[in-house]
């Protein structure tokens, strides 16, 4: 049993009600805990799948994906880059775990180093053997700055289903390159986006997204959903924040006024009846796979 000496569940801690050196804290602490329980864990889940007299010998590097809701995993990068010449490249194993009490099937967003052809093999002990399917990895619809900046960046997602992983339990996958593809640089990356744009706004701006129970029609000039089944809404994403009152701040209210400042427990626009700063939509994207249909939008 993996545990640890930090139990960070207070209310104000998980919501964000606090101020924001209280936040930072908390965020301290929580990253201290899981890096606590890593070694323990990933101990466990190798003891399981290969038996304490190998758990040791095979796996070594085996590491903790922490920024995969950013599309972000070293460990998965390097082991697919693009090998030299007369040089193979790596078998790459992966632990999709369940943390729910049921069985569930979920779909894995994988970055990986290069683009090109990848065999996915579900690993199991059952009668049926491994369950193994061919993916063709599709470029990251929007770097970050930093990324978007070295010409040298791959940046690929591998997507895959990952089915029937058991309760409070895992699977494990392998993953193996089949075909490279050679020029798939950032600039590479943003001339396939510029396809997949045209191709999925050829129908117009508004696109219909079935599947196969309800419709959905969106704004691929704005990313907006504009109605859900039959019935039509006015916005249902838009991006948007309010300016928050800080008394230190001349902000041209009278000292006689409550002074009042915006923070934990309180929420205070600049002036009472502010609007909300909409976020302005800088591209959308409808984008249709073999695992369904994706709406990318990025914002200013």
């Amino acid at each position: 049993v993996c545990s640890s000496d930090r139990v960070l569940q207070h209310h104000d801690g998980v919501s964000g009600t606090s101020k924001q050196h209280v936040a930072y804290d908390y965020a301290k602490r929580l990253q201290a805990g899981i890096d606590s329980l890593l070694p323990c864990t990933i101990s466990k889940l190798k003891s399981i799948f290969l038996g304490k007299d190998n758990e040791n010998n095979y796996f070594r590097d085996m590491e903790y994906c922490q920024l995969l809701n950013e599309t972000k995993c070293d460990v998965s990068v390097n082991a697919t880059r693009r090998k030299a010449k007369n040089k193979v490249h790596l078998d790459l194993y992966v632990f999709v775990y369940n943390s729910l009490a049921s069985e569930r099937s979920v779909l894995v967003d994988l970055p990986v180093g290069a683009n090109g052809t990848y065999l996915v093999e579900a690993l199991d002990d059952s009668d049926n053997g491994a369950s193994e399917t061919l993916v063709q990895a599709q470029p990251l619809p929007f770097p970050n700055p930093d990324e978007r900046k070295n010409p040298q960046s791959d940046l690929w997602v591998l997507k895959f289903l990952a089915t029937s992983l058991p309760a409070v339990g895992a699977k494990v996958f392998r993953v193996r390159k089949q075909t490279d593809r050679d020029g798939s640089s950032s600039q590479e990356n943003n001339a396939v986006l510029d396809i997949l744009k045209t191709q999925h706004n050829l129908s117009g701006r508004l696109q219909k997204i079935s599947n196969g129970y309800f419709d959905l029609l969106v704004d691929t000039d704005t990313g907006d959903l504009r109605r859900v089944g039959r019935k039509g809404i006015k916005s249902l994403s838009k991006w948007g924040y309010y300016t928050s009152f800080d008394s230190e701040k001349d902000f041209g209210v009278s000292k006689k006024e409550n002074s009042q400042n915006s923070g934990a427990y309180v929420f205070r626009p600049i002036t009472p009846n502010q609007e909300l700063i909409v976020v302005p939509t800088k591209s959308s994207t409808v984008v249709r796979t073999s695992f369904g249909t994706e709406i990318h939008t990025e914002y200013d």
